[in-house]
């Protein structure tokens, strides 16, 4: 089990959690639970946590007042200690960790990054290659045949496009829609009544 650092727990709180509330409390002790070392939320509001060997911390202060904040203060330790507590708890089994006792874990050696390390030695490498030839081709090249391809295939093309063109200007029916216009869409009334009838074989 970690030992309980309130100062380290005081800091994870107010890094992680900056919204101040019971709410957040718990999802901290669940997310983050190696800081609280063991300890259980209490509490009417649900702002303190007891540990194993007894020992209270409030970690909300003013917890549903407009002053809202993070602490860590030790319940007993602070203004009115030394008046009676009605609950006080009473000594029990557990006893506190000795931390002359307590050993970090040995650091694993690392593994990803050599592999990493070698891969970008072996892209360095090859990088060089490639920027030299890419210098080679730069130098080296000729832009005559390039140009020589574009007279070839787009100047013809450019002189197609404009001569199309001109045939779809001389296509335009505008003027012929004007004329039509201009004419009388009515037929021609005949001034003279008719004659005699017409022969037969007509």
């Amino acid at each position: 089990m970690t030992p309980f650092d309130p100062i380290a727990l005081l800091a994870m709180l107010q890094a992680f959690y900056p919204i101040v509330g019971p709410a957040a409390l718990a999802r901290a002790r669940t997310e983050r639970p190696d800081y609280f070392s063991a300890g259980q939320i209490i509490g009417t509001s649900g702002d303190k946590i007891r540990l194993a060997d007894g020992r209270i911390f409030d970690l909300i202060f003013d917890t549903n007042g407009p002053n809202t904040r993070w602490q860590a203060i030790e319940v007993g330790t602070g203004p009115g200690a030394d008046i009676d507590d009605p609950f006080a708890l009473e000594a029990g089994p557990i006893v506190p960790i000795d931390l002359s006792a307590f050993v970090p874990p040995a650091a694993r050696p690392p593994v990803f990054v050599p592999l990493v390390a070698g891969a970008f030695g072996e892209l360095g490498a090859a990088d060089v290659i490639l920027g030299n030839a890419a210098s080679d081709v730069a130098h080296n090249s000729d832009k005559g045949p390039l140009l020589d391809d574009w007279a070839r295939l787009m100047d013809p093309a450019i002189e197609r496009l404009a001569a199309e063109g001109f045939a779809l200007d001389a296509a335009d029916p505008t003027a012929e829609l004007i004329v039509l216009a201009g004419q009388s869409s009515a037929a021609d009334v005949n001034g003279a009544e008719f004659g005699e009838a017409p022969p037969p074989e007509i």
